[in-house]
């Protein structure tokens, strides 16, 4: 089982796939954009947003594999590199990112066809 964590500019959006199907894909609202100061960097109110989704999503589904996605607002964090240290710190996971735009209009489904 694999949960995929996207974190956009105003939304999280949560989707759990087994081998065959999409489980379940949820949407909640962040607005992690209306929390990076002028300065670009994302306050710590975002950041704790962030956590609290992980940290749910792991107790929810403690032996799916996390896949976190960052879009627009954490690509544009002047903190990015701190707030992906911090998360890997408090969420016990192991990291490895990329930054990448993401394909405009392109559904999350179709930009994670053949992850494995």
């Amino acid at each position: 089982m694999k949960s995929i964590i996207e974190f956009g500019s105003n939304s999280c959006k949560i989707l759990v796939c087994d081998a065959q199907q999409i489980v379940s894909d949820t949407r909640i609202p962040l607005r992690l954009l209306s929390q990076l100061d002028g300065e670009n960097r994302l306050a710590d109110t975002g950041l704790n947003k962030i956590l609290r989704l992980v940290m749910q999503q792991k107790r929810e589904l403690p032996e799916s594999e996390l896949i976190l996605i960052g879009t627009a607002a954490l690509r544009m964090a002047a903190n990015k590199a701190e707030i992906v240290a911090r998360i890997a710190a408090e969420t016990a996971l192991t990291y490895g990112y990329q930054v990448r735009k993401k394909k405009r209009n392109m559904p999350l489904r179709e930009q994670l066809r053949g992850l494995k």
